[in-house]
């Protein structure tokens, strides 16, 4: 009778990898209120309705949206905007007096 040896394989091929982790960026959609220091209806130059606000910490923005708010001068309308990274993208109009809303196009500090 033959015995026989059946060596074990034991040889286990390992790679190093480096696992980088990566940044995941979400949008998160928060608010804040802002009131109307003026209004100047449509404006034909940037296909746009166009109201001029101020935040509760001075700041001052001429905004340009899409749908009439009917929003007099003096009233509040609530942001809605997205944090990506450190920057700040206003999305959307919310007047409070009558639930009226409006996609924000565009936005100019002054």
């Amino acid at each position: 009778m033959r015995n026989w040896f059946i060596p074990a394989i034991s040889t286990i091929t390992l790679s190093a990898a480096t696992i980088v982790p990566a940044e995941i960026v979400y949008a998160q959609q928060q608010t804040f209120s802002v009131t109307v220091i003026q209004a100047f209806g449509w404006d034909y130059s940037n296909g746009g309705y166009k109201i001029a606000v101020e935040t509760n910490k001075g700041n001052r923005f001429f905004v340009w949206y899409d749908n009439q708010l009917k929003v007099p001068v003096g009233s509040g309308l609530i942001v809605t905007y997205e944090m990506w990274g450190s920057q700040t993208h206003w999305k959307r109009l919310t007047n409070v007096a009558n639930g009226i809303e409006a996609n924000v196009s565009k936005i100019v500090k002054f």
